[in-house]
């Protein structure tokens, strides 16, 4: 809508342009005059969407400002640092009424000049209820090499809702993110490295991150994630 009204506006300015001739065609008022009125039609609605209110509180934005979706699905990347080791968190919220399962894959994107970064894969499988608010922690070892450098890393993601999305309950958009096959995941799988069998089938998001340094960079050879739910529909906020 606001790319329509952003084109009325345009088409408007020109039709009302003064011409070769003092002559005005039908064609020219129907655009001086339509074109306003259009503009006008959308922007009731545009307006309503960005000042309706959410259903049930939107607690990444407490997390964090910027957010990522597919589908419904949010989320958003945190690294953290405790006692030498390094891990990620992923705060995820479901904008619907009803369960999914999503599958997130993030990798360090290829620069310009260079290749992909030696970092490892954080892939996970996870189980989100009705407007549900969680979080995944996941060990992420750091090279020496990249530690306290700026790199990207590639979002992306796969969701599915077993029964119908249902009911929009929380009306902000995140950036959307790449999509990534679904057929051969399974739920809770996290394996760091790379990804044996997911398909990246589209461009992803990017965001850039400060790597933090002076912590472990020893590689487990069994990675597991830890997710906990932090706040479900019917729960009181604290």
């Amino acid at each position: 809508m606001a790319l329509v009204i952003a084109a009325c506006a345009l088409i408007g300015i020109v039709g009302w342009l003064p011409g070769a001739t003092n002559e005005v065609s039908s064609t020219t008022w129907w655009l001086r005059i339509g074109c306003p009125l259009l503009g006008v039609i959308c922007l009731v609605p545009l307006i309503w969407a960005q000042r309706r209110k959410d259903k049930v509180p939107d607690l990444l934005s407490r997390v964090t400002a910027r957010y990522f979706e597919r589908d419904g699905f949010c989320f958003a990347v945190v690294p953290q640092v405790a006692n030498g080791e390094c891990a990620m968190h992923i705060y995820f919220q479901n904008r619907y009424d009803r369960p999914c399962t999503a599958q997130i894959l993030i990798r360090a994107a290829s620069g310009l000049f260079s290749g992909r970064p030696d970092l490892s894969d954080i892939a996970l499988g996870v189980s989100c209820g009705p407007a549900e608010f969680g979080r995944s922690t996941i060990p992420w070892s750091i090279p020496p090499g990249l530690q306290g450098k700026t790199i990207s890393l590639s979002l992306y993601a796969g969701v599915n809702y077993p029964t119908g999305r249902g009911t929009l309950l929380r009306f902000r958009d995140g950036m959307r993110v790449g999509s990534v096959g679904m057929d051969t995941w399974r739920e809770g799988l996290q394996i760091a490295g790379a990804v044996v069998g997911a398909l990246v089938i589209s461009r992803p998001a990017r965001v850039k991150l400060v790597l933090p340094s002076g912590v472990s960079a020893a590689t487990q050879s069994k990675v597991t994630a830890e997710t906990r739910s932090i706040w479900r529909m019917g729960d009181a906020l604290t």
